[in-house]
């Protein structure tokens, strides 16, 4: 199953994002086969990260929630919230997966 994990940082964390970053991208290479998609979010100025998201595919959501809770900027103590949500790749990289009437996803994807 694949999951949107979206999440955002609290004030003031710049110094103790900067003192794991390296130990961060060490973590998300690691689990790189599991990825399908990450990156920061920034302020409307496009001048601080704010947060960010993450696409992953995992076996279930605890294999998600065990996932961020590992995650060194989680552990460091950056994060304000973290969401994590089921998600459907419907349409990636201008391919169209939309699932169909007959799909046992399309009755959640509409409801």
């Amino acid at each position: 199953m694949y999951v949107a994990i979206f999440f955002q940082d609290l004030p003031g964390t710049v110094a103790k994002r900067q003192a794991v970053v390296s130990e961060h991208r060490k973590y998300m290479e690691g689990h790189a086969a599991k990825v399908l998609a990450a990156g920061a979010t920034f302020t409307d100025d496009g001048k601080s990260v704010r947060g960010g998201s993450y696409i992953v595919e995992v076996s279930d959501l605890e294999e998600a929630r065990q996932f961020v809770e590992n995650d060194p900027f989680t552990r460091a103590g950056l994060r304000s919230f973290v969401t994590i949500q089921p998600w459907i790749k419907a349409v990636f990289a201008g391919k169209f997966n939309i699932p169909t009437d007959d799909s046992p996803l399309y009755a959640n994807s509409v409801a």
